[in-house]
């Protein structure tokens, strides 16, 4: 009995594990910046494009943990939710109306 239960678990474990990467890896390819820059920047400065593209994605995750939690202390954690969601949508609204 111990044997099946413990067999078990990785199984039980890996379906969610799964279900999240197949909902969320979508999102997280950058292949589409990539292909944004192909078109807007000058092909002499693409790798210097692509470069700040990166080094922002992990500027971003940084100011965001560094900004939550003294916003979390003081305003409450709804307050994370609201202030990242305005701010995701402000930028997407943003680069819906750049020239492709």
């Amino acid at each position: 009995m111990a044997y099946t239960c413990a067999a078990s678990i990785p199984a039980v474990l890996t379906f969610p594990s799964v279900a999240v990467r197949v909902v969320t890896s979508p999102t997280m390819h950058v292949s589409w910046h990539v292909s944004a820059l192909g078109v807007l920047v000058e092909q002499e400065e693409r790798s210097r494009a692509i470069s700040f593209i990166f080094s922002g994605l992990h500027v971003g995750s940084l100011a965001g943990l560094l900004v939550a939690p003294p916003l979390i202390e003081h305003f409450g954690w709804e307050v994370v939710f609201y202030i990242f969601g305005v701010t995701g949508t402000l930028a997407c609204s943003y680069f819906a109306f750049l020239p492709c």
